[in-house]
């Protein structure tokens, strides 16, 4: 995958996917009215990514999706496990995460780092 890919409209499909509204920041520029809603559980966000799936093999598409929030990282294990399901799905061609940056630790770094379809 090259580096900072554009997306084609014409065989993409994109995808803003708010894994929560939680945040540990209030940007004055956000659109959120309430920070509490935790999101959903692993489970159904695994349910989720397989309704992409579907649908944009039914479109014929590949799927591009952004993870954001809220804080993506706020839910950090749930975020990483669902990177590992949605990085296996041959109808997600890639994806990005939407991250204020202040809760990447080093460790997270690294993880980041060897994940296939994580667009840099």
């Amino acid at each position: 995958m090259p580096y900072l890919k554009e997306i084609s409209y014409k065989n993409e499909f994109y995808f803003q996917w708010h894994l929560t509204d939680e945040c540990n920041l209030r940007c004055r520029h956000c659109y959120h009215e309430s920070y509490q809603n935790p999101g959903f559980d692993i489970n159904t966000l695994f349910n989720i990514a397989d309704r992409i799936c579907e649908a944009t093999a039914k479109w014929g598409k590949l799927g591009v999706i952004s993870l954001t929030g809220g804080e993506p990282f706020l839910r950090k294990f749930d975020l990483f496990h669902l990177m590992d399901y949605i990085g296996k799905k041959s109808e997600i061609h890639y994806f990005d995460i939407l991250t204020n940056g202040t809760l990447i630790t080093d460790e997270d770094a690294e993880k980041l780092t060897v994940c296939q379809k994580l667009r840099r």
